[in-house]
């Protein structure tokens, strides 16, 4: 049985101690025991409390140490180029890639961040931002990837349009983006693009004409017509489009519309779920249903079209490749677009063709960052998204604390562990390691 505690003042050598006292007591011993906690020294009836430490300064550490580690290689060798800037760019990658920040907001975000500690320095100013950009873009093969290929590869042209609002003038600059990755890693190997006034399927072949293995141009619904099936064809190139709906039912009117359509269930390994999918052979191409639906049952008979997902391709290959492809292009539309309300807050920064240029490179090698958190594909789609933003979330609450010019770090929780270990197979001794992190940056 236990009795209310007490505060007890204990003399020793002339100082008297004050310590917080339990009577509690012991089942076997068949007595109480006394526990003690020892509170400070006691002077004048008032207890000093013994000496605690307040932190000088908090840095958030978690979600940032993630990404620089999974992008050691990246990062080392954008720093061993010493260009002028290399540091700032970094910084700003980072910054747009945990938190979606536009350009003027990312000084804040580079003071709460431990980037400030081990860079505390950096230039990030708005009115640098605009030479940030410049220098990104005129020492740009700093800051092109190099991975290299190998032939059992499947390669992917991921084609993403992006109006860009500038201060040029009144009008929007159209840039069409060829991101090239390899499809097992997420590896982004480069990103072209090109700066015109109008999106066109010859622009975006014409960026896709290299490496040699060119890969499988994933397109978009708005290159479907009959003359660009015809050019793609002409020119050779193994293609994977998304169609709308509309355009789907057009094309297969005789075979959706007066025809029994059945959705046979089969397992996908990308998404770890069970999808229901049909296919058609018309005309040299095949055309695929898709419905991703969790109902207990092996077919699916459509009454409607409604929730179906459409794709056209000129590869004879397995169905859960083709929904996979439109999957990935879909994941890395949404992460481009995402953040759509920046490039109208970051207009003041985009003067000139090459500091366009230099946004452009700027976000293309944030999205190498941020796809580094997607190496496992059952996180690759665009419902998983939002569980990778709290994911980062909560380990954004891992700070670094600096007391009497040390370095501390808060205790990561057994729940964070669990799902780092999920997410990132055992990254979280990296993370610990910030001493490993300071000698990369610096």
């Amino acid at each position: 049985m236990n009795k209310k505690a007490y505060i007890e003042i204990k003399k020793i050598k002339g100082n008297e101690y004050a310590y917080i006292s339990t009577n509690i007591w012991d089942e076997k011993r068949k007595k109480e025991t006394k526990k003690r906690k020892y509170l400070g020294k006691s002077k004048d009836n008032l207890i000093i409390m013994k000496d605690f430490a307040i932190p000088e300064k908090t840095f958030q550490y978690g979600d940032i140490s993630l990404i620089i580690n999974l992008n050691r290689d990246s990062i080392i060798r954008i720093l061993d180029a010493k260009s002028k800037y290399n540091k700032e760019i970094i910084a700003l990658c980072l910054i747009i890639t945990l938190y979606r920040s536009p350009l003027y907001n990312a000084k804040y975000y580079y003071k709460k961040t431990f980037i400030s500690y081990v860079w505390p320095r950096l230039k990030l100013n708005v009115e640098n931002i605009n030479p940030i950009l410049r220098a990104l873009a005129l020492n740009r093969e700093n800051y092109e990837f190099e991975v290299n290929i190998d032939e059992d590869v499947i390669l992917l042209h991921i084609e993403v349009g992006m109006s860009i609002p500038s201060s040029l003038n009144s009008n929007n600059v159209y840039a069409i983006l060829d991101i090239f990755l390899d499809a097992k890693t997420m590896d982004i190997i480069t990103t072209k693009h090109i700066i015109d006034n109008f999106d066109s399927i010859e622009r975006f072949i014409h960026l896709s004409e290299e490496p040699e293995n060119s890969g499988i141009l994933i397109l978009e619904d708005s290159y479907y017509s009959k003359n660009n099936l015809k050019l793609l064809k002409k020119m050779g190139k193994n293609f994977i489009m998304e169609l709308s709906n509309d355009n789907a039912i057009n094309e297969l009117k005789n075979e959706l519309l007066h025809g029994k359509i059945v959705l046979k269930k089969g397992y996908n390994d990308f998404l770890k779920r069970y999808i229901f999918h049909t296919e058609f052979h018309k005309n040299g191409l095949w055309y695929f249903l898709f419905m991703d639906h969790d109902v207990p049952r092996e077919s699916i008979e459509l009454k409607n079209f409604k929730n179906i997902k459409f794709a056209v391709t000129n590869l004879n290959i397995n169905h859960n490749l083709i929904y996979q492809a439109i999957n990935i292009r879909r994941f890395i539309a949404i992460t481009i677009l995402y953040s759509k309300y920046r490039l109208y807050s970051d207009r003041e920064f985009l003067r000139d063709s090459v500091s366009i240029e230099g946004y452009i490179l700027l976000n293309s090698l944030s999205l190498k960052f941020y796809l580094s958190l997607f190496k496992h594909h059952n996180y690759l789609v665009k419902g998983r998204m939002k569980m990778m933003e709290n994911f980062l979330l909560e380990l954004s609450t891992v700070n670094i604390f600096l007391i009497k010019n040390e370095i501390y770090m808060t205790k990561i929780n057994k729940k964070l562990l669990n799902e780092m270990n999920l997410l990132m197979n055992d990254v979280d001794p990296l993370i610990r390691d910030y001493k490993s992190l300071m000698n990369i940056l610096k």
